[in-house]
């Protein structure tokens, strides 16, 4: 191999790196946002988003085999809340697209309107999570 031949294995590792962070980051927060839904509908919160969240799955999900869509029940009564919690869930449906053409083969060219890489996809769901309330878990590094 030439070293053009070596830099462009390596950059092709590196880029590979990235996107399978975002991709861990991104189905770690749908996994987070998808438990907070299942814990609000089946606890005894009375706030606002709960009772939202209790309604979405008693009219829509129970019908649909207890399916729940990030982007209909979950997303979509967060949207709703206010204009600063909409903007923030504004970015959030943009990374599910580049997280769904990275889990299902990359075999089309995404539209996705911006350029994700780790630091900027961890900004967007901690922006998220810190607007909706979610606990950000703290990433340490192994003692070991």
């Amino acid at each position: 191999m030439s070293l053009d031949d070596i830099d462009e294995f390596f950059n092709n590792e590196l880029n590979e790196i990235d996107h399978r962070t975002c991709l861990f980051l991104i189905a770690a927060a749908e996994a987070v946002l998808v438990v907070d839904f299942f814990n609000r509908v089946g606890g005894r919160k009375k706030d606002e988003v709960s009772q939202k969240f209790k309604d979405k799955f008693k009219n829509e999900c129970e019908k649909n085999e207890k399916k729940v869509r990030l982007d209909k029940h979950v997303l979509g009564v967060w949207r709703n809340r206010d204009a600063k919690t909409k903007s923030l869930i504004g970015d959030f449906p943009g990374a599910l697209n580049y997280r769904n053409w990275l889990a299902h083969g990359r075999h089309w060219t995404p539209k996705l309107g911006q350029y994700y890489d780790p630091l900027g996809t961890a900004n967007i769901v901690i922006q998220l999570f810190k607007e909706i309330g979610l606990h950000i878990p703290s990433i340490k590094a192994n003692p070991n």
